[in-house]
């Protein structure tokens, strides 16, 4: 009788392990680079709840003064992280005022060497770098060239908290060094390894 039970436990654990795998894999079953290898799957894992069902997807237009780049992945049909790359003409003090007070809360800059990176409540993060678009002089902008990244969730997430800034962050960094590349921008810019929200400029905007 006790070898039944034993048994009987085992199998309905194995089937709730079984379960949980089949019904919340979604995200784990995507490609280990998401959105033409952009972006590392476990950046989106980190940042979304797991699911049955995951997409990513990613779209880009040609170099030039209105380029764009843009990377989404859905996790279920409620939970979605994407951002766009876009080319701007837009100095550092422009961007950060459009920032301020859009979102209510603490507002977290790391800005390293000419990567900066903006992270708002509730996971939306803006990174800002230098771009003079190909075949464009930098003085014919009326402000900078730059290429301006934003990045948010949308519905449930997995992180909370610091962790959601930091994942967020990280989606958008990756998103704009490949559209930096893609965008054929002019500067020669040394990306760090990654922009840290950790002991960075913190502020209620």
């Amino acid at each position: 009788m006790l070898l039944s039970s034993g048994v009987g436990c085992l199998l309905l654990l194995g089937g709730v392990v079984g379960y949980r795998y089949f019904f919340t894999n979604g995200l784990e079953k995507l490609p280990n680079k998401l959105c033409s290898g952009a972006v590392d799957r476990e950046i989106a894992i980190r940042a979304l709840p797991p699911s049955r069902h995951a997409e990513e997807g990613d779209e880009a237009s040609s170099p030039g003064q209105n380029f764009f780049f843009s990377c989404y992945v859905y996790a279920g049909d409620e939970s979605t992280l994407s951002g766009e790359a876009q080319a701007a003409d837009s100095s550092i003090s422009t961007w950060i005022n459009y920032y301020r007070g859009k979102r209510e809360g603490e507002m977290v800059r790391v800005a390293k060497g000419p990567v900066q990176a903006l992270s708002l409540p509730d996971g939306l993060v803006s990174v800002y770098v230098p771009c003079t678009p190909p075949r464009t002089a930098p003085d014919e902008a009326v402000q900078s060239y730059a290429l301006v990244t934003e990045a948010r969730t949308i519905g449930e997430t997995q992180a909370k908290g610091d962790d959601l800034r930091q994942a967020v962050t990280d989606f958008a960094y990756a998103i704009t060094k490949r559209a930096y590349q893609v965008g054929e921008c002019q500067e020669r810019t040394s990306f760090p390894a990654n922009l840290s929200t950790e002991n960075t400029e913190r502020g209620n905007e």
